[in-house]
């Protein structure tokens, strides 16, 4: 059988990174996906945009932007 379904992914806005939490990838809702990130320190900003801890250290993201135009882009 094959079955359309929808899932979600966490995936950091600065390098590309994708949330693996406890060997899992994907969640069945936004707010599963969104307890994800909270969970592990990644940051969700008022934007939208999604950072992983190593990014929010790096001393990149300024007031929860990131002043790099290089940015992951999917």
């Amino acid at each position: 059988m094959i079955k359309e379904t929808t899932y979600y992914e966490v995936i950091c806005d600065k390098c590309g990174e994708r949330l693996c939490l406890d060997d899992i990838t994907a969640w069945e809702s936004e707010e599963d996906a969104k307890e994800a990130l909270d969970y592990v320190g990644w940051q969700e900003m008022e934007s939208g945009r999604v950072y992983c801890d190593a990014c929010l250290d790096s001393g990149e993201i300024y007031f929860g932007e990131s002043d790099n135009e290089d940015d992951y882009d999917n």
